[in-house]
């Protein structure tokens, strides 16, 4: 004799895109997940979409339901997650603001033109500047935009938020007193 056994549904209540908001650099991606609620709901099956591609796109990220978001142009959207109504329920959306932004590079470089540190900062973020170096018979007072600068713009440890390309050089102090 065989049984049969019927697994009861459990609709989804609600769901939540986290982050709920981001900001992106044009050219960058991030990822982008669902939380159903309840966690126990059966029937997950939702869309991604972007209110404005040519902004940003958002698609499935391959072997995931999670969503690959991409900034393209500078400005704004919204990316929605939407479960479709049925005869009945309502349709279940939820959303996620995307800014997105143009990115600057800053060049930490030391006394004899290494580079120290260079990355890429979304504008109106700071950049980080490197460890401290090390000159012997040198003691480091921070950063200048001025190769040969004596006084620094930027103490060491402090945040660089110039928002443009920069490089940045290391400022020295001599140690040896005539």
């Amino acid at each position: 004799t065989s049984k049969s056994v019927t697994v009861a549904s459990v609709p989804v209540k609600s769901i939540t895109i986290i982050p709920s908001e981001i900001t992106i650099g044009v050219g960058d991606t991030a990822r982008l997940s669902v939380v159903f609620e309840p966690l126990n709901a059966t029937e997950k099956e939702f869309s991604w979409s972007s209110s404005n591609t040519r902004y940003a796109t958002i698609s499935y990220i391959a072997g995931s339901k999670d969503g690959l978001l991409k900034g393209v142009k500078v400005g704004s959207t919204t990316i929605r997650a939407t479960i479709p109504g049925t005869q009945t329920t309502a349709s279940i959306s939820a959303s996620c603001k995307v800014t997105i932004v143009e990115k600057y590079t800053v060049v930490f470089k030391d006394w004899d033109g290494t580079v120290l540190k260079s990355h890429r900062v979304l504008k109106g973020s700071a950049a980080t500047a490197p460890s401290d170096p090390i000159r012997e018979g040198y003691t480091f007072t921070g950063w200048s935009t001025k190769e040969d600068a004596v006084l620094p713009e930027y103490k060491p440890g402090g945040l660089f938020d110039k928002n443009e390309d920069t490089v940045l050089y290391a400022v020295w102090k001599n140690n040896v007193t005539a």
